[in-house]
């Protein structure tokens, strides 16, 4: 069941990178510099939870537990984010409007 879990949460990030992609690709207008800009961020994730939350994973009693509450907050933020998206395109119009 681990390994379902696994493959899950992976799954999920993609269709997240996916998401993002797409609602950055407006914000840029190309879907290359979207794209660098997720690809980006994703890596600096991983550095920078690898290099704060390295030391903790290994002392901790029980890692998929800690695993399960990172997941968590994954997908807690994870919406929020797309709301934050979708309510900035008044912002889009009215910042970037043609004149």
């Amino acid at each position: 069941i681990i390994f379902l879990i696994f493959f899950l949460s992976g799954a999920t990030g993609l269709i997240y990178e996916i998401a993002w992609a797409g609602m950055l690709r407006t914000v840029f207008g190309s879907s290359t510099l979207a794209i660098v800009t997720v690809l980006t961020s994703f890596m600096a994730g991983l550095a920078l939870g690898s290099f704060y939350l390295g030391r903790v994973a290994t002392r901790t009693d029980n890692p998929l537990r800690l695993y399960a509450w990172l997941e968590t907050g994954i997908g807690i933020y994870a919406p929020v984010l797309i709301s934050v998206f979708a309510g900035l395109d008044a912002v889009y119009f009215f910042t970037w409007r043609p004149g």
